[in-house]
């Protein structure tokens, strides 16, 4: 009696639970499985838990495709232990344990199983890595740039001043040097302002205004792809803490990438919104778009699907915007274009962070 009210109890806990939860008995048999088991495991749309009451857990197996000797649930009866499983499908990422429900007398009555969303927190992980990612970059290039860069200077100085006095032959092959050292040089530069310790000069500025300053060169860029270029700024965009340099270069970066998505005949847009305490610059294209599997890892240093790129562009954007404690989120469809969004918080006051 005290089993039966026991199983009555487990049963109540299953229906009530957020989580997915399936119960069998010790021959197979479907006790009990909740609202959320049905919903996530996508059998809400032709069956209820009614019909499956009472029921082989092969019908479930069967219906979800899986292998019935391999589930979770079935190694579980077998004596297996099942605790914080990782599995992944249809885009979702689980944590599942199952374990046995016994009797007084240790003899098994069945199996439950849990399942926990962990999507969430995986992707918060993944974000997190990134991060670590980019502060172990930050203190290289505090730690080497400036000692690589000082003697490039000096041979490329010296490569510019012999190149003068060649020939036109060999004046062709210092240009292949001249552009090798370039690309290099352009790397440390990426490295410098990805660097974690990097003092930034703050002072309260219209975003507007510095779009504007720059829109000349941006402006210039897109002719020379035949890239038509839209503005649309939000007037009234309350002044924050922002470092005029770094978000030059941010749009730089991205109205570039855009530029390069797009080839020809494209439509670049730069847009800014105030929302509650936040500004927002949106830059888009209609470019060739990103696939779905790359969108994660764009953001990532060195991963480039460019032939001559370096990987860096889109590192160092990511850098900048979190110095100055915003976010950065990118929405992409292949064939129809790419939208990077920036959110900077609303500051007036200096702090000593």
């Amino acid at each position: 009696m005290k089993m039966f009210d026991e199983l009555i109890a487990l049963k109540q806990l299953a229906e009530f639970c957020p989580l997915p939860v399936l119960v069998i008995d010790n021959v197979g048999n479907i006790q009990k499985l909740n609202a959320a088991f049905l919903k996530e495991s996508t059998l809400s749309a032709s069956l209820n838990s009614d019909e499956l009451l009472g029921k082989p857990y092969k019908v479930i197996s069967d219906l979800l495709g899986l292998d019935y000797d391999k589930t979770l649930v079935i190694r579980a009866l077998k004596g297996e232990i099942i605790r914080k499983y990782y599995i992944e499908a249809e885009g979702k990422v689980w944590l599942a344990n199952a374990f046995l429900i016994k009797d007084e007398i240790g003899a098994s009555m069945g199996v439950a199983c849990f399942f926990e969303d962990i999507t969430e927190s995986e992707k918060v992980q993944r974000n997190m890595a990134q991060l670590d990612r980019l502060k172990l970059v930050g203190k290289m290039a505090a730690g080497v740039a400036h000692e690589i860069r000082n003697p490039m200077t000096v041979v490329k100085g010296y490569l510019q001043f012999l190149n003068n006095k060649l020939d036109k032959g060999m004046q062709e092959r210092f240009s292949i040097i001249l552009m090798e050292l370039q690309r290099v040089e352009t790397i440390i530069t990426g490295f410098l302002s990805m660097a974690s310790n990097k003092v930034m000069d703050l002072s309260l500025r219209d975003l507007n205004d510095i779009i504007q300053e720059i829109f000349p060169l941006v402006y210039s860029d897109a002719m020379k792809h035949d890239i038509e270029i839209m503005l649309d700024l939000e007037r009234g965009l309350p002044n924050t803490l922002l470092n005029d340099k770094e978000i030059k270069q941010l749009i730089l970066n991205l109205v570039r990438n855009g530029i390069e998505a797009m080839c020809k005949h494209g439509q670049l847009t730069i847009k800014t919104k105030h929302r509650d305490s936040d500004i927002e610059m949106f830059i888009a294209d209609s470019g060739c778009g990103i696939p779905e599997e790359l969108q994660d890892r764009i953001f990532e240093p060195f991963f480039t699907t460019k032939d001559d790129g370096t990987g860096l562009g889109l590192s160092v954007c990511t850098s900048i915007v979190l110095r100055h404690r915003g976010k950065i989120y990118i929405q992409s469809e292949v064939g129809v274009g790419t939208m990077v969004t920036i959110t900077l918080p609303i500051v007036v006051r200096e702090s000593r962070e």
